[in-house]
C-alpha cells in the first residue's frame, strides 16, 4: 500500500468518526439554542453511556450497537425529571448575564462529581471490548474502512434524520423551536415552556448517552474520557455554529479532516492545537460560526 493509499485510508476512516462527534455535539447545540446556557455535564453522560455499554455487554453479552436502545429511554427520563430541574432552579435564582456564568459553574461541577463517581466505581483503568467486527474492515473504492465506525457513521446519519424530522415535523419540534426563538411570546400563545424546557434536556441527555453508548464499538473507554469529548463537541459547536445542529455536523466532520491530516503532517501532540487554531481563526472572522445565525434550530 502507497503513502498515498495509507494517508487516504487514515483519513476516511478518522471522517468516519464526525458522525461520533456530532452526536456529542448535538446535546450542547440544542440547549444552547432552546436554553442559551452551556451544559458542559453532558460529558459525564457521555462517560455513563459508555460504561452502560461495558457493564450491558459484559453483564449480559449485549452488543455496543444495541445498548443505545437502552441508554437513550433510561437517559431521557434522567434528563426530563433531574438534570431539568437542576436547570429549572439555576434559571429562576440567576437572571441577566449571570445565567451563562452561573450555570456553567453549575454543570461543570456536576461534570467532574460524575466522573469521580465513575472513577470510584470502575476505577481509571482503560477498558474495551472485543466484539467480531472491532478488527473487521470493508474496502470502499479501494480503501479499507473500519466496520465498526462505518456503523457508528450510519447511527449518527439516522439520529440526524430523526432530529430533523422531530425538529421540522411535529407539533414538539414546532414548540422547541417556537421556545429557542422567543419564550416569553411562545408562553403567550399557550406553549408550556416548563415542559418544553424539561423535553429538550431529556433528549439531550439520551443523545449524550446514546453517543458514549457507540464509543466501545470503536474505541477503548476511561472515566476522563467524557471531558475529552465534551472539549472537542465545544471545539465543533464553535466552528458549526452554536445553536442549529446541522453546524454541528459540518463542525465535525471539519474537525475530524483536521485531526487526521494534523496527525499526518505535525505530529498527534499537535493536533489539538490545530483544531484551537482553525477555531479561533473562525472566531475572528466569523464570530457566530460557519452557519451562525443563518440555519435556526
Amino acid at each position: 500500500m502507497s503513502l498515498f493509499e495509507i494517508a487516504l485510508t487514515n483519513f476516511l476512516s478518522s471522517l468516519l468518526l464526525a458522525g461520533l462527534y456530532a452526536l456529542a455535539a448535538y446535546g450542547l447545540t440544542l440547549i444552547y439554542g432552546v436554553m442559551k446556557i452551556v451544559d458542559v455535564s453532558q460529558g459525564a453522560l457521555i462517560t455513563l453511556g459508555a460504561y452502560l455499554a461495558y457493564a450491558l455487554h459484559s453483564i449480559s453479552g449485549i452488543d455496543p450497537l444495541v445498548s443505545p436502545l437502552v441508554a437513550f429511554p433510561l437517559f431521557f427520563a434522567y434528563g426530563y425529571f433531574v438534570q431539568s430541574g437542576i436547570a429549572r432552579r439555576a434559571l429562576r435564582g440567576y437572571r441577566g448575564g449571570q445565567v451563562i456564568e452561573y450555570t456553567l459553574l453549575l454543570f461543570f461541577g456536576l461534570l467532574l462529581a460524575i466522573t469521580g463517581l465513575v472513577y470510584l466505581i470502575w476505577t481509571g483503568n482503560i477498558r474495551a471490548i472485543a466484539t467480531p467486527y472491532v478488527t473487521s474492515a470493508v474496502e470502499v473504492l479501494g480503501v479499507r474502512l473500519q466496520v465498526s465506525r462505518l456503523f457508528i457513521f450510519s447511527y449518527a446519519m439516522v439520529i440526524t434524520a430523526l432530529l430533523w424530522f422531530l425538529l421540522s415535523r411535529t407539533d414538539m419540534g414546532r414548540a422547541i423551536r417556537a421556545v429557542s426563538q422567543d419564550a416569553d411570546a411562545a408562553r403567550t400563545c399557550g406553549i408550556k415552556v416548563s415542559r418544553v424546557f424539561s423535553v429538550v434536556f431529556g433528549i439531550v441527555c439520551g443523545l449524550s448517552a446514546t453517543a458514549g453508548s457507540l464509543m466501545p464499538a470503536a474505541l477503548a473507554i476511561h472515566p476522563a474520557m467524557g471531558i475529552e469529548f465534551i472539549t472537542i463537541s465545544i471545539v465543533v459547536t464553535i466552528i458549526g455554529g452554536m445553536g442549529n445542529f446541522i453546524g454541528a455536523l459540518i463542525g465535525a466532520v471539519i474537525y475530524s479532516g483536521l485531526h487526521t491530516l494534523s496527525v499526518l503532517t505535525v505530529g498527534p501532540a499537535y493536533a489539538i492545537a490545530v483544531a484551537l487554531a482553525f477555531m479561533m481563526v473562525v472566531l475572528l472572522f466569523r464570530p457566530t460560526g460557519i452557519l451562525g445565525e443563518r440555519v435556526r434550530i
